[in-house]
């Protein structure tokens, strides 16, 4: 994925869309009062979409740290 620019920054942009979509998703995800009267249990929701953002930016930080090493080994093997 490191070596085409324009489908590692399309991946990295559908990784951030939770992210830029936050209140949306708080607001339908994590449900009212009425709903809560119905059996859901908002703070398992708020929990389940927080593990989920951890993870995508855990795994955006470590695709973007890849990618730098990749390009600085092949920066280094090309300066030989």
């Amino acid at each position: 994925m490191c070596d085409d620019y324009l489908q590692f920054q399309n991946h990295l942009k559908d990784l951030r869309k939770m992210d830029d979509l936050i209140m949306n998703t708080l607001n339908t995800t994590v449900l009212t009062a009425t709903f809560r009267s119905q059996g859901s249990d908002a703070t398992k929701q708020c929990q389940k979409l927080g593990d989920e953002i951890a993870s995508r930016a855990t795994y955006r930080n470590e695709l973007i740290s890849a990618c730098i090493s990749r390009t600085n080994d092949s920066l280094s093997q090309n300066d030989l």
